[in-house]
């Protein structure tokens, strides 16, 4: 299963998660998703975090738990 540190990592950068949406060009309720896991994120949105995150590995990010 594939999981996230997104909201972790927001929380260090200080955004909400309205604030993360908005840099980020996608609604709120996608936002909500990509943290729950619940949402197959696209790379481009992958990217994009990894970028406003300041995020050096997109491991950092996304990991599967075997």
């Amino acid at each position: 299963m594939v999981h996230n540190n997104v909201k972790e990592k927001r929380l260090q950068k200080g955004y909400t998660q309205e604030q993360l949406a908005q840099i980020l060009n996608i609604s709120n309720r996608t936002m909500q998703h990509i943290e729950a896991g619940t949402h197959n994120t696209n790379i481009e949105i992958v990217l994009k975090l990894k970028k406003v995150l300041n995020i050096e590995k997109i491991e950092d990010l996304f990991y599967i738990d075997n």
